[in-house]
């Protein structure tokens, strides 16, 4: 159920990724969405031209056209002459979602208009269900940072290499940070070798992986972050698990 055109163009950028840099390159992360409601910020991830795939916890109780989409965004207090700004027009979270917990913590926000897709602006690719990252998957977590959906920690966009953490070892983890926080299989752990002190993401900001071709599949994005921001656990939401549904929002609801 993927629109062909644009699938063959996702998940490419044009820049090399420097695995030890927080620093990313303007649109280097082209499909990274910063969203906006008053004084709230959180990120989503462009998936098509129409729709940004982010956490249900950045869109409940909200209206959709109250939402401020900015997608080519790098540096959040200056015009880069790449973004495009946008409008919510319908809001999608998946039934499934409770609101004190992230599991099943999806949703989709459309577009007023179609994205204008171009060097600056792309989409991620989505995973196909049985997709799933490894301890040797390339994977990087972009953002402007806090750990929170409130306000964003840095101007300019951050990025930092992940790599997955078993499942044993994040319950065994998270039982110091919230021991009532249940990791199941429809979430991905992961984090980082560094002592990089940095705030990089924050609710909703794409895990996007490299899974031994040019293109970035989008994984995951963040659920739930480490807020002493040393970046060792972070909770994804597993996006193959929820492809389906996905996928039936973009290609046939509103069709």
């Amino acid at each position: 159920m993927i629109d062909k055109q644009e699938n063959e163009k996702c998940g490419e950028t044009f820049f090399p990724i420097l695995e030890n840099s927080i620093e990313s390159e303007p649109n280097q992360w082209p499909w990274i969405a910063e969203l906006q409601v008053g004084t709230s910020h959180c990120s989503g991830t462009l998936v098509h031209s129409e729709w940004v795939l982010t956490s249900a916890q950045c869109t409940l109780s909200k209206k959709a056209s109250s939402f401020s989409i900015r997608l080519g965004e790098y540096d959040l207090t200056s015009d880069d002459y790449t973004e495009q700004q946008y409008k919510g027009s319908a809001i999608e979270i998946h039934p499934d979602y409770y609101p004190y917990s992230i599991e099943s913590d999806v949703s989709l926000i459309k577009l007023d208009v179609p994205a204008k897709l171009d060097r600056y602006v792309k989409t991620a690719c989505l995973p196909q269900a049985n997709n799933s990252i490894t301890k040797d998957s390339r994977c990087h977590l972009s953002g402007w940072g806090t750990g929170s959906y409130k306000q964003h920690n840095h101007v300019i966009l951050k990025q930092i290499r992940l790599w997955k953490i078993s499942h044993p070892k994040c319950r065994k983890d998270m039982k110091h940070f919230d021991d009532n926080l249940s990791i199941t299989y429809n979430m991905i752990c992961a984090g980082s070798h560094s002592n990089n002190t940095e705030c990089i993401a924050d609710i909703g900001s794409p895990l996007v992986c490299n899974h031994g071709n040019k293109k970035f599949i989008l994984n995951g994005y963040a659920s739930w972050i480490d807020t002493k921001c040393d970046e060792k656990l972070n909770v994804f939401t597993n996006i193959a698990k929820y492809i389906d549904w996905i996928e039936t929002i973009i290609y046939s609801k509103y069709i």
